[in-house]
């Protein structure tokens, strides 16, 4: 358990992570447990356009695969 004075500390490393995470050249979104979206970088932003309006925090996971694939964003499953 965290105290409180821990918090700022937190922050900082959680926006340090997320400095590289946007500083990667490949394309990287990061879900959480319950499958909704944390952060997703600058890179994927660029290679999927058509995405960009819903690569919001809090986007579900099922949501985005079903976007990316209806608009053409990523290519479609084979069976």
């Amino acid at each position: 358990m965290s105290s409180k004075s821990d918090s700022p500390r937190q922050a900082d490393v959680i926006s340090a992570f997320l400095d590289v995470f946007d500083a990667l050249d490949q394309g990287v979104a990061l879900f959480d447990e319950d499958a909704k979206l944390i952060h997703a970088n600058a890179s994927l932003r660029r290679m999927y356009p058509a995405l960009s309006d819903i690569l919001v925090p809090g986007l579900r996971w099922n949501i985005f695969l079903n976007d990316a694939t209806h608009r053409g964003g990523m290519p479609r499953p084979t069976s």
